[in-house]
């Protein structure tokens, strides 16, 4: 039936203890519904399967009868082999992080023949320039796409090549109920930051043997079940919702509430800078930043405009350059992997 257990998927989230979630089948019925509805797939597709979403990704391409395509083992880690993998097997739909689509862009050549047709983005907040460099190699739609393991389909945005805001929305829900509530779990007004909330068929059943962790994040709100996804958004000049960063990113800073995710939408915004992380750590803000190939490190550039940008306590004190961000296996940012700041 509908509300029986189709299958558990286990996940870390923020806090590095496993939780099974319990998917129902009814959120499956609603995958074939995304895939010929909102997308258009048909049977001539070719999917490939890597370390996205994988058993979305598993079972997607069956329900409309097209085909998947295997990536290799470690393929996640070496996005030329990757590139390879997508160019051979003439791969129509990919899933990849932000983080991955970066360094996927550098290795895949792109062409008049690129097979791609379907890119989905999802896991971190999708940067402006990294939709620009994908629209310059691949003629294939770009996804900003938010799901959880708890509610996977939530939000779809088809990105626009003449998009110009630094970090793009993730879009408007297709069959979800989503709110923007305050601290009190009232809607938020206008562009205030707010924790989202999210109700409607795709919710997960629960947690597997944990129902105190159930009834802390599947809560009733006006007579309606919602999950409380601990993400932080905002409702931007359009009306759009746009993903800010993890409500356990926030820290206090001499008596006032500081996200993160504000802090890294500003630095992402400055010349030359192509990804920044920003951590709390030792009573000061340390912006982490990786730089397109040809830029110069400017770090008291950077300060400069940071004055403008932010208010005093929102400024990063140090700069800490790095080649890559250090990766988790689902090709997240692994922040608790960032090195010391200290020489």
């Amino acid at each position: 039936g509908a509300e029986d257990v189709a299958y558990i998927v286990f996940t870390s989230g923020s806090t590095g203890r496993p939780k099974g979630v319990l998917i129902p089948h009814r959120v499956f019925t609603r995958c074939r519904t995304w895939a010929i509805e909102v997308f258009g797939f048909t049977p001539r597709e070719r999917f490939l399967l890597n370390f996205f979403r994988a058993p979305e990704e598993l079972f997607y391409p069956h329900l409309i009868g097209a085909t998947l395509v295997l990536s290799p083992l470690g393929a996640e880690r070496d996005m030329r082999r990757l590139a390879e993998v997508v160019a051979e097997h003439r791969v129509h739909v990919l899933g990849l992080t932000p983080s991955l689509l970066s360094a996927f862009l550098d290795e895949y050549p792109g062409s008049s023949e690129d097979s791609l047709r379907h890119v989905f983005c999802a896991g971190e907040a999708l940067p402006l320039d990294f939709q620009r460099r994908f629209f310059r190699k691949s003629g294939a739609h770009l996804y900003n796409f938010y799901g959880l393991a708890e509610a996977p389909y939530t939000l779809i945005w088809r990105c626009r090549p003449e998009d110009t805001r630094p970090v793009l929305p993730i879009g408007r829900p297709v069959d979800a109920k989503v709110l923007v509530l305050d601290e009190q779990r009232k809607p938020v007004q206008g562009e205030a930051v707010g924790e989202l909330f999210i109700g409607g068929p795709g919710l997960a059943l629960g947690y597997l043997n944990q129902p105190e962790l159930t009834a802390r994040k599947f809560v009733d709100h006006e007579g309606e079940r919602l999950y409380c996804t601990g993400d932080l958004v905002h409702y931007d000049a359009e009306g759009e919702i746009v993903y800010l960063g993890r409500s356990d990113h926030q820290v206090q800073i001499r008596g006032l509430r500081v996200e993160l995710g504000e802090i890294e939408a500003a630095l992402r915004q400055l010349p030359g800078i192509r990804e920044a992380v920003v951590e709390h750590r030792d009573g000061q803000l340390v912006s982490y930043v990786t730089l397109d190939p040809d830029a110069a490190i400017d770090a008291c550039a950077w300060r400069e405009a940071m004055r403008f940008a932010l208010p005093e306590f929102m400024r990063p004190s140090a700069y800490v350059v790095l080649t890559d961000f250090p990766r988790s296996a689902t090709g997240k940012t692994d922040r608790k992997a960032l090195p010391d700041p200290r020489p």
